[in-house]
């Protein structure tokens, strides 16, 4: 059964992986130059994928998942 995927979804994914994306980029950065632990980006990595799961399950039911996602499609 084919599910329709509406701007809304398509919009929260997008922003979701731009803002993970964004947030574990700049961390690595940092650990890079010697600001952070390696310990530090896990944990940045892995709140950001929190966060981002909370608010795009509240707003429209979205996975993270790129592959889901294009398979669904």
């Amino acid at each position: 059964m084919a599910t329709q995927f509406t701007f809304r979804e398509c919009f929260t994914e997008f922003m979701g992986l731009l803002t993970f994306v964004y947030f574990t980029n700049f961390a690595l950065i940092l650990v890079t130059n010697d600001k952070l632990y390696f310990t530090d980006l896990a944990l940045i990595t892995s709140l950001s994928y929190a966060l981002i799961t909370l608010i795009g399950d509240a707003h429209s039911k979205v996975q993270y998942n790129p592959a889901i996602t294009l398979s669904l499609l």
